[in-house]
């Protein structure tokens, strides 16, 4: 369905969601070729590159087969992978588990130490900021360089130190104060997602959990339809996550065939 083109993986949407943030906060115009660029992304990313070899061959035949082969994979479907490989090449995914029991004991260790569930998605936000300190931190340093470029201004060399606590300070705190916005969703989708589930005192870890909040935090802000299962459809709509990124979350198996029958008409 989707023609071989997938969305980004999580680390780099949010770099480019900072780019936005980050441009918005200094008023500066987007470059809409990297700061908007969330899909257009070939599935042979996600599969990794590979690159036949022969040492029989030469150098210029290496070449030509390697040439030909990329002009091939690059047109690959998640289908076309699959049949290539095998399905026993999804075990590794099938086969690995998360110890849930752990995240289970921890939740009730700590199921008195918040009164509040702004509390819990803040320490949820505080994890996810430190995280990705790095990234906040060269981020913001690549956008303070443009400023200097576009402004005509020339750092000394003491003068481009990045003090990166207090940029994610800043960060924190507007999430704190509820004026993030739809910015850097992918540090607010999971945070939010995470906390209600710790927040249920009687819910307790499933499997599929970390899998369903991946989905949709990619899902919610870069998608019109979100088509998963009832709990995660509950879960978002009590925190109105599905207004706030204006993103239809169904779980209702009728109601979405009617949905993909009526896309499919317009599109006819």
């Amino acid at each position: 369905m989707s023609q071989g083109i997938i969305i980004r993986h999580e680390r780099d949407r949010l770099i480019l969601e900072l780019f936005n943030f980050f441009y918005d906060t200094l008023g500066m115009q987007k470059d809409n070729g990297l700061s908007k660029n969330f899909f257009g992304f070939l599935i042979i990313h996600m599969y990794g590159t590979k690159i036949p070899y022969n040492h029989h061959f030469s150098s210029e035949v290496n070449y030509i087969i390697q040439k030909e082969y990329f002009n091939k994979i690059k047109k690959y479907r998640l289908l076309d992978y699959i049949d290539t490989l095998g399905i026993n090449a999804l075990k590794i995914y099938r086969d690995s588990k998360i110890n849930t029991n752990w995240y289970d004991k921890n939740k009730k260790k700590d199921i008195n130490k918040y009164s509040t569930l702004h509390q819990l998605y803040m320490t949820e936000i505080s994890g996810a900021i430190d995280f990705y300190k790095n990234d906040i931190e060269e981020t913001f340093r690549k956008v303070i360089d443009r400023v200097a470029i576009s402004q005509n201004i020339v750092f000394e060399k003491n003068d481009k130190k990045i003090d990166s606590q207090l940029i994610s300070n800043i960060i924190y705190n507007i999430f704190d104060q509820k004026k993030i916005e739809q910015y850097l969703p992918s540090i607010d989708i999971g945070a939010m997602l995470h906390a209600k589930l710790r927040w249920n005192k009687t819910q307790k870890y499933k499997q599929g959990d970390f899998d369903d909040i991946r989905h949709a935090t990619m899902a919610l802000p870069y998608y019109d339809f979100l088509f998963t299962e009832r709990s995660l459809r509950n879960m978002i709509h009590e925190c109105k996550y599905d207004k706030k990124y204006n993103c239809k979350v169904m779980s209702n198996n009728e109601d979405i065939i009617e949905v993909l029958e009526s896309l499919v008409e317009k599109k006819l």
